[in-house]
């Protein structure tokens, strides 16, 4: 992986993702992924959806990169927040939709691992949320950003590939809403990410054990 300053972030900052890129295993070299920087998301993604201008990270499949914003915004995107702290969070997670595209995926065609039917995870994903959803004082108490996990739409399985990804390398994306791993909640669908990261350092295939 490779950072790359969109527009003119501190030194400070700039360090510590260098940093954080660093501490990650060898194989993250497969990614050959771009880390971009800027103050705010939409310097680096200016034809983003103006709903989206406050996030602090975002992967994008079609080229390749990942957005990271030195800086906090407000949910309306007018206010600062201050810094962005949740750099190696954010890496780990948005490195996981990388991985869930150009390794286990097929970049070419953009259709995620996390999306294929003929694949483990969908099945997981689909068997862990309808035990979920048998628990329903569990399932309408957990947090609005925990919730976008459980979305059938598609971005439920691939932001649960992500961050269950993040878990397993140490870090949550979550953990600023007191969620520090999502594993119990999806036991079948981290069994696949476990047995995909496994197949990166082994010849294994990604199954559901």
């Amino acid at each position: 992986m490779k950072v790359e300053v969109r527009s003119r972030v501190s030194d400070e900052f700039y360090e510590q993702v260098k940093r954080a890129v660093a501490s990650f295993p060898s194989y993250y070299d497969r990614l050959n992924t771009t880390i971009a920087l800027a103050p705010r998301i939409k310097n680096i993604f200016p034809d983003m959806r103006s709903d989206w201008h406050h996030l602090g990270m975002m992967h994008r499949g079609a080229t390749n990169t990942i957005g990271l914003s030195e800086y906090r915004r407000s949910p309306s995107a007018l206010a600062c927040l201050g810094k962005n702290v949740r750099i190696v969070e954010a890496i780990a997670h948005e490195t996981g939709h990388a991985f869930d595209l150009r390794v286990f995926g097929d970049s070419e065609n953009m259709d995620y691992f996390s999306l294929q039917p003929d694949q483990p995870f969908l099945r997981a994903w689909q068997a862990d949320l309808a035990d979920l959803q048998e628990q329903p004082e569990l399932y309408s108490s957990l947090d609005i950003q925990f919730q976008r996990h459980m979305e059938p739409d598609g971005r439920g399985t691939k932001e649960t590939f992500a961050e269950i990804w993040a878990n397993a390398h140490g870090h949550s994306a979550l953990s600023h809403v007191g969620i520090d791993e999502i594993q119990s909640y999806f036991p079948r669908s981290a069994r696949v990410v476990e047995n995909c990261i496994a197949s990166l350092q082994e010849t294994i295939s990604p199954e559901i054990s």
